[in-house]
């Protein structure tokens, strides 16, 4: 069966947490409460979890029950198979003993054939205890139930622990759309944000200690028979998950762990989302298409500005070998820094992206793309043409590499980089091109990537520096003081035989470019 839900994530600030109980209890037209606890199961090397399923023993009062969930690629959308179970559930001292689980069960799910041939090394991966209420919500047309989850995610071994705080949608009858106006609903009143991560991913997380650590881009699942639009849907829902893990980061209190690199990690999403849209557009341009792409733009826009303070500043000099008057500049220099840092994630936090993350997430679920025939499409064949099409264009501007000025060489780069997100979405999709071709192609675009990219950093680092430095000048009243010793001009020269070099290499690439064609 497939059941039909949102998930909405509040931080753990009290008053955040406050607002959305208040939002909550304005809606609800009747409640009741549980408390749950869950133990999730999976190998060492956690096959259940590569193979897109998850495998759960909940205990709900005196009854037992056994959930399989499998991924649909659908941010409202997955399979699940639930019922009760006998025995017992597990005891502290029974952390590695996988008793409890029903295999009857799970071989009337589409987890069978892994389950068995796993079942020898299936163990507790961690431990899920919350406080749920239940509270039945009226909107137009449907009926919905929302639960209230706060308790926190453990992992066997050492103690280690993560609150959990989030609020889940689940539609019992009607339109799916009304799901999306409670959500919009909600997060108009309180600061709920929807979350396309999951409490099972959370306790993975955990596990391996990572919870608080950034996460590069991770890959689609891409099935044979997908039509394109199911595998457009499904890329942006993976760059969308990226995103929000990364974003969630930012907003920790009260100041992340890894903050250049979360920001380093969200814009990578966006740019990968922003690709997903172009390589797709033939299928989903619609009425919301420009709107959708002009929001991501600007959120990228804000990742990026963050983004490229962090870069030059670690690229400017170490502090000790600074003159008095640099240090003021260089502090005058993270004091922008963490300006544009702050109103990041202001925007982040900020109402009306958290209610545009709704909408897109209904449009790629319903929007007026999915009447387009197109969307029906073969997804290798589609796909095998759009991708010809952007290597085409891409070695047209290779040709004239190096006569172009800086600033188209920018945009050729630009182009690289987006052929090859487009690309890496079907590494393991054999119908769109052998594995070893794609991978000599991702090769050639990185090295292109990498070279124009040094060049564009070499030459616009030193006039950002340089501009930045007649900017706190002009501000602190120091128009007439001499070079700073050690400076961002010493430090960030670039030489031209650097130029060149990097330029050779990005033209060797395109010439090995134009000889692979996996497509």
């Amino acid at each position: 069966m497939t059941e039909i839900e949102l998930k909405l994530a509040v931080s753990a600030d009290p008053v955040a947490r406050a607002q959305a109980l208040a939002a909550l209890k304005a809606a609800m037209t009747r409640a009741r409460a549980q408390k749950l606890d869950s133990w999730y199961f999976d190998t060492a090397d956690e096959a259940l979890r590569e193979g897109g399923f998850t495998l759960r023993v909940r205990r709900a009062g005196k009854q037992l029950l056994q959930t399989v969930k499998q991924e649909t690629g659908s941010v409202s959308q997955r399979g699940e198979w639930e019922r009760p179970i006998d025995g017992q559930a597990p005891t502290r001292r029974q952390r590695d003993s996988a008793a409890c689980i029903d295999f009857a069960m799970i071989r009337e799910t589409p987890l069978a054939d892994l389950a068995e041939a796993v079942r020898p090394d299936l163990r507790q991966a961690f431990h899920i205890s919350v406080k749920r209420a239940f509270l039945s919500l009226g909107e137009a047309n449907a009926q919905i139930e929302a639960v209230l989850d706060a308790g926190e995610i453990m992992v066997p071994g050492p103690t280690a622990a993560e609150p959990i705080f989030e609020v889940e949608l689940e539609l019992k009858s009607g339109d799916k759309s009304a799901l999306y106006t409670l959500a919009r609903r909600l997060a108009a009143q309180a600061p709920l944000s929807i979350s396309l991560i999951s409490k099972a991913e959370r306790g993975y997380r955990l596990a391996a200690g990572a919870s608080m650590r950034p996460a590069k881009g991770s890959q689609p699942r891409l099935g044979d028979a997908m039509t394109a639009g199911a595998a457009f849907e499904a890329i942006c829902n993976v760059c969308l998950h990226d995103f929000m893990l990364n974003a969630r980061l930012l907003t920790v209190r009260p100041e992340p762990a890894s903050p250049v690199e979360a920001i380093h990690q969200g814009r990578v999403a966006l740019r990968r989302l922003r690709a997903a849209l172009a390589l797709f557009r033939p299928i989903a341009d619609d009425e919301y298409f420009a709107a959708a792409d002009n929001e991501l733009k600007r959120m990228a826009r804000l990742f990026g500005d963050a983004r490229d303070r962090d870069v030059m500043q670690e690229a400017g000099a170490a502090g000790d070998e600074l003159t008095a008057e640099a240090r003021e500049f260089a502090a005058w220099r993270q004091s922008k820094r963490m300006a544009l840092r702050a109103a990041l994630i202001a925007a982040i936090e900020a109402r009306p992206w958290r209610i545009f993350l709704i909408d897109f997430c209904e449009w790629l679920g319903s929007g007026g793309w999915r009447a387009h025939k197109a969307e029906r499409a073969e997804t290798a064949k589609f796909i095998r043409k759009r991708l010809a099409k952007r290597r085409k264009m891409l070695l047209k501007q290779g040709e004239i590499l190096e006569s172009l000025d800086p600033e188209a060489r920018h945009k050729v780069r630009i182009d690289a980089k987006k052929l090859r997100y487009m690309t890496e979405f079907f590494v393991d999709c054999p119908e769109v091109a052998d594995k070893k071709s794609v991978g000599a192609l991702l090769k050639r675009l990185e090295t292109i990537q990498s070279s124009l990219g040094a060049m564009h950093d070499a030459e616009t680092t030193l006039d950002a520096a340089e501009a930045d430095l007649r900017l706190w000048r002009a501000e602190t009243g120091r128009a007439d003081a001499g070079e700073l010793s050690h400076g961002d001009a010493d430090v960030l020269e670039v030489s031209v035989e650097d130029s060149q070099k990097w330029l050779g290499e990005a033209v060797r690439a395109f010439a090995k470019l134009a000889k692979d064609d996996p497509f």
